[in-house]
């Protein structure tokens, strides 16, 4: 077990790294860390900051149903999970040492935190907006494939 926190982005350095892979033009792309390292010497960053990131429902009486309107973002670090969802007007604190179960919202109670991973947020939100790659998939050669995907409503 180690301190750090670990994250999806972490699977593809830290595969590339077991397989000897190369990745230091991504350097500064790639949000993730190598595990393998952590592991090693048992350490990490206590207080690495692991973003979260909940979808747009674009249903919305679906998404109202499930109590979710909008973006909800969040940030794990250190022992403190911050989640915002500030179309919903959403401001959640939870200290993940004493209340694993994320039963107890503190975020009135500790206003200069809110504020601080609130601000990490945004932050994280304007470096991965700037950094945003476009991506085009590849044409669809194959009548099969096509047909295939548009049964499926993926394509028109």
């Amino acid at each position: 077990r180690v301190a750090s926190a670990a994250h999806l982005v972490d699977v593809l350095p830290t595969v590339a790294a077991a397989t000897g892979l190369d990745l230091a033009r991504s350097r500064g792309v790639l949000a993730g860390i190598d595990l393998l390292a952590v592991v090693a010497d048992g350490a990490g960053d206590e207080q690495r900051a692991v973003f979260l990131q909940r979808p747009f429902f674009e249903d919305r009486k679906r998404a109202r149903r499930r109590g979710m309107l909008g973006f909800g973002f969040g940030v794990r670090r250190g022992d403190w999970k911050y989640i915002e969802a500030l179309e919903q007007g959403q401001r959640k604190l939870f200290d993940l040492a004493s209340d694993p179960g994320e039963r107890t919202d503190l975020a009135a109670r500790e206003a200069e935190r809110v504020s601080e991973l609130s601000a990490a947020i945004a932050s994280w939100r304007e470096h991965e907006t700037a950094n945003a790659v476009a991506v085009q998939p590849p044409p669809l050669r194959s009548k099969e494939v096509r047909r295939k995907l548009r049964a499926l409503g993926y394509v028109e």
